[in-house]
């Protein structure tokens, strides 16, 4: 995204009621630098944008912690009925044991 401008067109009052979607502006009045803000999508890693996607993916739901996990297995429940429980699928399940299993061995 670095490099790239964003167009800039200066419509009328008039012009702005009567814009449908998609509809050809012509060329634009100019071209502006983005602010710094827009070109930090994510962090070096992409720590940020995965926390923002959880967020709003989560929506006020319980989240599944290792903990939480073992507890539900020592209730002899299946992984299916965990994600089932946690409106996850099997193989999200599947993606989060790898991840518990690599932070337990390093």
């Amino acid at each position: 995204m670095r490099g790239s401008k964003i167009k800039v067109w200066q419509l009328t009052p008039e012009q702005v009621a009567n814009y449908v979607p998609g509809m050809d502006l012509g060329r634009p009045d100019r071209f502006e630098e983005p602010p710094p803000s827009t070109l930090k999508i994510m962090d070096e890693d992409g720590d940020e944008r995965r926390r923002r996607a959880v967020r709003n993916r989560l929506n006020g739901k319980i989240v599944l912690t290792e903990e939480l996990y073992k507890r539900h297995r020592g209730q002899f429940m299946t992984d299916r009925e965990i994600a089932e429980r946690y409106e996850i699928t099997p193989k999200t399940l599947t993606g989060y044991k790898s991840v518990w299993r690599k932070k337990r061995h390093g």
